[in-house]
């Protein structure tokens, strides 16, 4: 268990040829201490018969590698067992939940320009890195001096940028146009969630979950954190006549936070009747134009 000494875990050695008051009372410490790191999910291994194990079972024996996808080129992307990430100073590690795969993702795996550079292009992505940052995970690591009141065992989403905090937009509060902008999931030096663990740097932005939210719902946080983002900045009126291109994800996710906003009507449009099908659920009131057109106008 984090810092050891709370639950006997950790590199402390217990006094197994010591008396018998001494001996119980470290096994019930490494049992608080396991029964612990059973709910937060993390696997751990012990040996309860003391004349077999003369130390603590520790994270760092048995967490020392992790599995994970490592993207090295386009299409090269590779299912292995990597070093476990630590928390340095202001840090702390996540045990994965799930992670979302993101149309970013797949245009990088393609082989997108944008992403790997080419035609003007330099390149954005530092690999060998681990993709992913639609993830949602358990803290198991505190590092010290972490901002905030963060404890072992606590559910983040993390936002998908970790900026800089030094440069123009940093400074003056708007953080999503960060210039060295950096993202988990396609830097080296903030792999993202496609992997047992994930490391949290002090740069990043974590967001309490609440722990009952299904898994399914909380993996859905950063990309509708995106959708709300987007509609928040168009700043829509009760007076304004909306298009939404593209139901799909992101585009539902804009649905509903354009239902907030209640413009005066909204068109939809999409060329996938099951989605229009579903913004019909999200707004209410509804006219769907199949065939050629494919639109839905909401009114």
């Amino acid at each position: 268990a984090e810092g050891g000494d709370q639950f006997g875990g950790g590199t402390k050695k217990f006094p197994w040829n010591g008396d018998a008051d001494k001996v119980q009372a470290a096994k019930n410490k490494m049992d608080a201490g396991f029964e612990f790191m059973q709910k937060m999910g993390i696997e751990y291994y012990c040996f309860h018969d003391v004349d077999l194990c003369e130390e603590a079972a520790t994270i760092e024996e048995y967490e020392a590698n992790l599995k994970a996808i490592v993207a090295y080129a386009p299409g090269d992307y590779r299912f292995e067992v990597v070093d476990t990430p630590r928390a340095g100073e202001g840090e702390m590690i996540l045990k994965v939940e799930a992670c979302g795969i993101c149309a970013g993702d797949v245009k990088a795996f393609h082989g997108a320009k944008s992403f790997w550079g080419g035609d003007g292009n330099p390149p954005y992505i530092k690999a060998p890195m681990i993709p992913g940052h639609e993830f949602v995970g358990r803290v198991v690591e505190i590092g010290d001096k972490v901002k905030g009141n963060w404890k072992i065992g606590d559910r983040i989403c993390p936002e998908q940028i970790v900026p800089c905090g030094e440069c123009m937009f940093c400074k003056t509060g708007r953080h999503w146009m960060c210039e060295k902008h950096d993202l988990f999931g396609f830097q080296n030096n903030v792999n993202g969630g496609m992997a047992e663990y994930v490391r949290l740097t002090k740069e990043a932005l974590p967001y309490l979950v609440p722990a009952d939210m299904p898994v399914e719902k909380a993996a859905l946080i950063e990309p509708y954190a995106c959708a709300f983002h987007c509609v928040d900045r168009a700043q829509p009126k009760t007076t304004d006549f909306v298009v939404q291109s593209g139901a799909g994800t992101l585009g539902l996710g804009m649905i509903g936070a354009l239902r907030q906003a209640n413009p005066k009507c909204l068109v939809v449009l999409d060329m996938n009747d099951e989605r229009l099908e579903k913004s019909k659920g999200i707004w209410g009131g509804y006219r769907h134009e199949s065939g050629e057109r494919r639109c839905g106008v909401q009114d």
